[in-house]
């Protein structure tokens, strides 16, 4: 019984094999689409924050002085730093203060999330600042600072913010103005 089953077994057509390959292909297509647009998600979602977080820096610095520890601070401003963490790979952007007579910033950890690093923005996105006079910089671990003033304006960090996906495909951008407004396009 056993030889007379082997011998009438010749394997598997032409035609079911290309069925499975076909089923394949299409299978693969679809998980190569629904990562894409995952990363697109991810990256639109971390332009969506950043400008979250300056709104929120921006209306705390309006006409409010620093309290840092108890105590006021007269010549803080409220700062955000927005860098790329080199451990993880991830991009971080935390609120501070910055001391405009000293030239100093200074970050209380309590305020800000995930121990101190700040609201996670991706791993999944690249982001390139350009400034006011047209110089353009990928975002790295050394960051790029935002300063916001009392009446609301900002005097340092005014320029474009770019989001890419990994691939390079613009996704998102902020534009910062001298004036505090930002926009996302």
């Amino acid at each position: 019984m056993k030889r007379r089953f082997m011998k009438n077994n010749k394997g598997y057509s032409m035609v079911e094999m290309i069925i499975c390959i076909a089923i394949i292909a299409i299978l693969s297509g679809i998980a190569l689409v629904t990562v894409s647009m995952i990363n697109s998600a991810k990256a639109k979602d971390a332009a969506v924050s950043f400008n979250s977080v300056l709104a929120d820096t921006m209306s705390k610095a309006k006409g409010q002085m620093c309290i840092v520890g108890g105590v006021e601070q007269p010549n803080y401003k409220r700062c955000v730093h927005i860098y790329l963490e080199s451990s993880s790979g991830r991009y971080y952007v935390k609120t501070g203060y910055y001391d405009d007579v000293a030239d100093k910033y200074y970050f209380e950890d309590a305020e800000n999330k995930n121990g101190g690093k700040g609201t996670n923005l991706s791993s999944k996105v690249v982001i390139k600042y350009q400034d006011e006079t047209g110089a353009v910089k990928t975002v790295d671990s050394t960051g790029v600072y935002v300063v916001f003033n009392k009446n609301g304006t900002c005097s340092k960090g005014t320029g474009l913010y770019e989001f890419y996906k990994r691939n390079g495909s613009l996704v998102d951008e902020v534009r910062l103005k001298a004036n505090g407004s930002h926009q996302l396009y």
